[in-house]
């Protein structure tokens, strides 16, 4: 009997126990509940602040000086292009066409040429015979012309040419 008793004693000083550590437990798991959403909200604020950053960023890239100047760049850039090409197509009877396009502050130009199959090939402007060069140039100059006069108003009815039609095929 005095070793029922005592194991009785031990079972409820293990009872004891168990119950102080399972309040501990829900103790701690209040705390992790917590920490867990604070750490949610953490998150949820990063997450604002790096949408904010990003757009902030965007802004900048689109509405800062060089934002708005490229964008406007760029417009004038391809307005040229489809302009120069109008009159390329006709200088050239349809055999070239002139790409104009922005790599960063320089702009890039590029020839296609119609090869005898009627498929547009590209070629360098130095590989470019004089004549098709002479006419991508005055295309070019004359695209230029017409931008002057639609974007700001300024109106030319004369372009000087000095042997414009000398190396023409």
């Amino acid at each position: 009997r005095p070793r029922l008793i005592q194991q009785a004693a031990e079972l409820q000083a293990r009872e004891r126990e168990a119950s102080e550590l399972r309040k501990r437990l829900g103790k701690k798991r209040g705390e992790l509940t917590k920490a867990r959403e604070a750490l949610e909200a953490i998150r949820a604020v990063q997450t604002e602040q790096e949408e904010k950053a990003r757009l902030s960023r965007e802004l900048i890239e689109r509405f800062g000086m060089r934002g708005v100047q490229a964008f406007v760049l760029r417009g004038a850039v391809a307005q040229l292009e489809r302009l120069a090409n109008r009159f390329l197509a006709v200088l050239s009877e349809g055999g070239l066409r002139l790409g104009l396009s922005l790599d960063g502050e320089k702009i890039v130009k590029e020839v296609k040429v119609r090869g005898g199959d009627g498929v547009f090939l590209d070629r360098s402007l130095s590989h470019l015979s004089g004549g098709q060069w002479r006419r991508a140039s005055l295309a070019a100059l004359m695209a230029f012309r017409e931008l002057s006069r639609v974007r700001s108003r300024v109106d030319c009815n004369l372009i000087v040419l000095d042997e414009v039609l000398n190396h023409l095929d």
